[in-house]
């Protein structure tokens, strides 16, 4: 396998406190499936960290594969948690294997992805 893309994104809590007031700002970031586990959630704080880490984790996906993401909105991304934990891309539907991971830290959320591919030839 080779790396064929990689992005990353870091995003302020508080940022997100301040966008997050304006009731439409979830729905354009987040999925319909994103939304309901974000609605589940009774503690603003994990709201918070909910939807700045989808949207870090979106943003490095658009600096990771940018003409895969050409045309789609951010709410048509779903990022969700495996039962290991690990965040996985649910849709839409990309033929190549990309690795998640999104971090919280006290003021901040940060996500990276690396997008990995076989390569088209095997080596002689």
């Amino acid at each position: 396998m080779a790396i064929v893309g990689v992005g990353t994104d870091i995003v302020s809590l508080e940022r997100i406190k301040e966008v997050k007031r304006r009731k439409a700002f979830a729905a354009k970031v987040l999925s319909a499936r994103e939304l309901e586990v974000y609605q589940g959630f009774s503690l603003e704080l994990k709201q918070i960290e909910f939807l700045a880490g989808r949207w870090a984790v979106k943003e490095a996906i658009y600096k990771a594969i940018p003409d895969f993401c050409q045309g789609y909105a951010y709410n048509q991304f779903t990022i969700l948690n495996g039962p290991d934990g690990k965040p996985h891309l649910m849709g839409p539907d990309y033929s190549g294997n990309l690795q998640l991971s999104i971090s919280h830290e006290k003021n901040y959320a940060v996500a990276f992805v690396v997008v990995e591919s076989f390569p088209a030839t095997e080596p002689s």
